[in-house]
């Protein structure tokens, strides 16, 4: 959550990664997969909505920075601003 408008576009995140587990990129989300490749796990791109009484929305992107050593850094950014 944003706390306002002013606040940055985009924020950095890391996630634990199960041991067994690796993440991958794919379009438009994050998978956890184990060593042969099958997926355990999906998340990534969403919606954002403000506090109007009448809610905007915009697209979420979800972006791999890396991944090493069972942590991977992901950016989130609010409509692409990131």
């Amino acid at each position: 959550m944003l706390p306002d408008a002013k606040a940055p576009a985009s924020y950095l995140t890391e996630l634990v990664v199960p041991g067994g587990l690796s993440v991958r990129a794919s379009p438009a989300a994050m998978e956890l997969v184990d060593a042969t490749g099958n997926r355990a796990a999906r998340f990534g791109d969403g919606l954002a909505y403000d506090s109007a009484s009448v809610h905007n929305e915009t697209t979420v992107a979800a972006e791999l920075v890396s991944s090493n050593g069972g942590v991977a850094r992901i950016r989130f950014s609010i409509d692409g601003r990131g």
